[in-house]
């Protein structure tokens, strides 16, 4: 009896590698962020791993719900981090998403016992457009991992990835 493939984590999926070729083709702008949860291991090292479980789902489900819902894509890259594929931007509209992130992981929290725990994320990106092969390949090449990566993630409502 044949073994049955293996199928890709939905991210890798849903954009598809030869997808950013496509992109490049139509000149299509793309940016990613990379987002880290601050002193998560400290989270779960101190509060435990179900606070930290609940604080991966909000941070998740924060991402989610901030992002343009049909043209960007939240997957979980580790533990902690977070990568955004940002479809169509340039680097001032990339900078207010990754702010809208930041603004809004700030104001998020979730309820312990008597606590509010509260969490903040550092983020960075690169934009990679039309003109700048350099910059594009580099890009692709970063995306490329961080879909290769996948990890699966069900806390997303818009890319369960």
């Amino acid at each position: 009896m044949a073994k049955p493939a293996t199928p890709k984590p939905f991210c890798t999926a849903a954009l598809g590698i030869g997808h950013l070729e496509d992109l490049r083709d139509h000149q299509i702008p793309i940016g990613l962020l990379f987002v880290d949860i601050d002193r998560f291991k400290r989270i779960n090292d101190n509060l435990g791993h179900q606070i930290g479980d609940e604080v991966l789902k909000m941070g998740a489900r924060t991402m989610a719900n901030a992002v343009r819902s049909s043209f960007d894509l939240v997957c979980r890259w580790g533990k902690e981090e977070f990568t955004v594929l940002l479809l169509n931007v340039d680097r001032s509209h990339s900078a207010r998403i990754g702010e809208k992130l930041r603004f809004l992981a700030e104001q998020s929290g979730i309820r312990q016992d008597s606590r509010f725990v509260r969490t903040t994320i550092s983020l960075g990106g690169m934009i990679a457009q039309s003109g700048d092969p350099g910059r594009i390949e580099q890009t692709e090449a970063w995306i490329v991992a961080a879909l290769e990566k996948d990890v699966p993630f069900l806390y997303n409502k818009t890319w369960p990835c």
